[in-house]
C-alpha cells in the first residue's frame, strides 16, 4: 500500500479508480477552465482533494470483542488485524474523527433565521433572501472555515473517534496439531 500522496498536475486526464472526496469536481479538473480551486493528489488508488488528503493519510485502525468497544489506533489494517487475533478480538473497523463543522449548512441557517424572526414573516420581505445553491454552498463554505477556526483557536476539536466500516477479523487457520 502506497502511504505517500502524489500530486496530480493539471490538464492531467483523470481515470479515477474511485473518488473519495465531495469537494472537487472532476469536470473542473480535467477542463482546467478559468482557476482550478482544489490541488488533487492519488493515494491508496483513490484521488483526493488537498482538504481530504489529511483525513486519509491519518486514517487509523482499532479492534473489539463485542463490536461496540474498541481498542487502540493501529497505524495499519494489517497491524490491526494482527493484534486483534493475538487478542482474541472479533471485530476491526476504521477510526474517524467526528467533523462537527460537517453539519453546517448555509441553506439551513437561512431558513432558521427566517423562521425565528418576526420581521421576514412580512409580505414586504417578499422571499428574502432568494439564494442559489451556488450562494448557499458559498455560506455553508464560509460558515464551516469560521467554525473549524473557532474550534482551533479553543482546542476544541474532538479528541475521540467513531468506528467505520466495521468488519469480522479474517481468521488464521492453526497448522495440524497446533491449538489457538
Amino acid at each position: 500500500m502506497n502511504t505517500e500522496a502524489v500530486l496530480i498536475p493539471y490538464n492531467t486526464s483523470l481515470d479515477v479508480p474511485f473518488n473519495r472526496c465531495d469537494v472537487w469536481d472532476k469536470s473542473e479538473y480535467d477542463s482546467n477552465a478559468g482557476e482550478v480551486k482544489h490541488k488533487l493528489y492519488a493515494l491508496n488508488g483513490g484521488t483526493y482533494c488537498e482538504q481530504c488528503l489529511p483525513q486519509e493519510q491519518a486514517k487509523k485502525f482499532a479492534y473489539s470483542h463485542d463490536g461496540e468497544t474498541y481498542y487502540g489506533q493501529y497505524e495499519t489494517r494489517e497491524a490491526v488485524i494482527a493484534a486483534a487475533q493475538k487478542d482474541g478480538a472479533a471485530w476491526i473497523g476504521e477510526c474517524v474523527t467526528p467533523d462537527p463543522a460537517s453539519f453546517i449548512d448555509g441553506g439551513s441557517v437561512l431558513e432558521r433565521i427566517v423562521d425565528d424572526s418576526d420581521y421576514y414573516d412580512n409580505p414586504a420581505f417578499g422571499d428574502w433572501p432568494n439564494a442559489t445553491k451556488e450562494q448557499e454552498a458559498d455560506l455553508t463554505a464560509r460558515l464551516q472555515a469560521a467554525f473549524n477556526e473557532w474550534m482551533d483557536a479553543h482546542g476544541l476539536r474532538p479528541t475521540f473517534y467513531l468506528i467505520e466500516n466495521p468488519q469480522r477479523v479474517p481468521q488464521v487457520q492453526a497448522a495440524e496439531g497446533e491449538q489457538f
